[in-house]
């Protein structure tokens, strides 16, 4: 799956054979991983714990958890969201998720952004 996405305030997995019983659904909402205000962390290991694996296409892409406390960016359930660093004077990224089971359904929120 390609996703080209700008930040995402939560990811909604299921995973589980097609038309199994056993299927469940997993919310990343990022808020337990502690990133000061501000500032980010790698989110590899933290999409790695759920079976989430992060490709680069654009070359330097690489995943992060942002903390959105003092910034433009509004998150759904604050103050963490996922995005994507890139190399200066990127302003577009492209990168696939991997994921270590077969999902049924994928679904996500975007964050919001003030003008001020």
């Amino acid at each position: 799956m390609n996703i080209n996405l700008a930040t995402l305030g939560w990811l909604a997995v299921t995973a589980g054979s097609m038309g199994s019983a056993n299927a469940a659904t997993v919310f990343i909402n990022f808020d337990s991983v502690s990133v000061p205000a501000g500032q980010s962390v790698d989110a590899t290991s933290y999409l790695a714990s759920f079976g989430i694996g992060f490709v680069p296409i654009t070359s330097g892409a690489s995943p992060a958890i942002f903390n959105t406390t003092g910034l433009v960016f509004s998150a759904v359930s604050p103050p963490n969201v996922f995005a994507a660093n890139g190399p200066a004077g990127v302003t577009t990224l492209s990168y696939e998720l991997t994921f270590s089971q077969l999902l049924t359904s994928f679904s996500f929120v975007r964050v919001g952004q003030s003008n001020t």
